[in-house]
């Protein structure tokens, strides 16, 4: 049964991708498109939870960064600052998670090593972008999701290589939107790696 619920999450992932990647002539059915997926993931969490036995907390808070995910895929493509925000909440439930999985202590080299990479890319490339209120936002983000890679090595293979490929998905978007990089490839890794991202962390709660 769990091998055939995660087999069927993972084709409408990839469905779904596909045809948000085709970019429906409607917004609203393009943003449906784009939150199938991240629902999908959600719902096998939800399953996990329901199904596993004793009662986890940290599944109650990788289920609520799923859910918040979702939101804010509908979110982010109508309003870029509110959508990010939600994002943002979701890293800091999935660092949570990973906590209350993994035990407190960060992992130093992601805590210390990623914000500095991230934001020198930050300084390279998003500085030269006018619109500073969403810059200092990224920043912000940059630390949410530092928190959730660092708490994450301290946890499963799934939860790590999730957590790196969110770290993958968000970095070239954040290029894409402030350092003027361009390519219709972008895209694809933006969201195959967003998706798998997702799927992983969807597995984590059903398997861990």
């Amino acid at each position: 049964m769990d091998i055939a619920l995660s087999a069927g999450v993972f084709i409408i992932c990839a469905w779904f991708c596909a045809r948000f990647l085709r970019c429906s002539p409607s917004p609203r059915r393009h943003a449906l498109d784009k939150c199938v997926p991240s629902a999908a993931c959600f719902a096998l969490s939800l399953y996990s939870l329901f199904s596993a036995s004793p009662y986890s907390a940290w599944r109650v808070l990788l289920c609520a960064g799923l859910f918040v995910c979702a939101l804010g895929d509908w979110v982010l493509e109508f309003h870029f600052i509110p959508g990010a925000a939600l994002f943002a909440s979701a890293h800091l439930c999935f660092a949570s998670a990973f906590v209350a999985l993994g035990g407190f202590a960060p992992n130093i080299l992601c805590i210390v090593l990623l914000p500095v990479v991230l934001c020198a890319v930050f300084v390279r490339f998003m500085l030269k972008s006018a619109r500073l209120g969403s810059a200092a936002l990224y920043l912000i983000y940059i630390a949410a999701i530092s928190l959730m890679t660092a708490y994450a090595a301290n946890c499963a293979a799934l939860f790590l290589i999730g957590a790196l490929l969110f770290v993958l998905s968000d970095s070239i978007l954040g290029l894409r939107i402030f350092g003027r990089i361009k390519g219709k490839y972008l895209s694809y890794l933006i969201m195959i790696s967003y998706y798998l991202a997702l799927y992983l962390f969807a597995l984590g709660s059903l398997y861990g």
